[in-house]
């Protein structure tokens, strides 16, 4: 005789976890599904998306005389894990007029010997160019050719990338810009490069001032993804 049709499938009958991604429908999950006003976090990474995750920001509001970031410390990464990292820093002031730079780490501690070198120009805005650069070592990073201010309305920003932190057959190397209110008060725009002279890994930024402290700044650590 005639068969009875089979009963309808209800969510109570299907196990939960079996459906697949694959047994999803191209186009099955659409807007009438999902809650777009919501506001959802990412947590993930996109492997591969060449953008930039932000891992550690510190943000300065009375004087310190270094702005340390360490491998391991506060959520702090500086290992293999990027290839490169970026600084992004805004809003720096310092206690007077001073040079700016950093210091890498390396086997426990931040170096201070005469092993960097570096070059950095300036363009003021009224078209008087500045120069800084060391090739025979110093005990620091200088990045800047004009000192940053200590006046309240005067402040300085800067964006920088580091290399391959953990390969030990080239020297680590930087290359950024940065400007803003600066030297004499005038506006003005830097660009950068310099290196240490050794192979060996870094962990590791200090961000450091000839004289003096840094009495404000937000100082930004992203690992780039590509």
């Amino acid at each position: 005789g005639k068969q009875p049709a089979p009963a309808a499938l209800t969510s109570s009958d299907i196990t939960d976890g079996i459906v697949t991604t694959a047994k999803i429908a191209d186009d099955a999950v659409d807007e009438n599904k999902l809650d777009l006003t919501a506001d959802y976090a990412f947590t993930g990474t996109i492997s591969g998306a060449g953008g930039l995750v932000l891992l550690n920001t510190q943000s300065v509001t009375s004087s310190v005389s270094t702005v340390d970031f360490v491998n391991g410390t506060n959520g702090v990464v500086l290992d293999s894990t990027y290839k490169r990292y970026r600084f992004i820093c805004s809003n720096m002031r310092a206690s007077s007029a001073a040079n700016f730079g950093i210091r890498f780490r390396q086997g426990g501690s931040f170096i201070s010997t005469n092993v960097y070198r570096m070059k950095a120009r300036c363009l003021d805005d009224n078209n008087a160019e500045h120069n800084a650069s060391n090739s025979t070592g110093m005990n620091y990073m200088r990045l800047f050719a004009r000192s940053i201010s200590n006046d309240a309305v005067e402040t300085s920003m800067i964006d920088f990338t580091l290399n391959d932190l953990s390969n030990t057959s080239s020297y680590t190397s930087v290359f950024g810009t940065g400007g803003g209110n600066k030297g004499n008060g005038r506006a003005e725009i830097e660009m950068f490069a310099g290196m240490i002279t050794n192979t060996t890994t870094v962990d590791g930024v200090q961000f450091v001032l000839s004289s003096g402290t840094f009495e404000q700044g937000d100082f930004s650590l992203y690992g780039i993804d590509a």
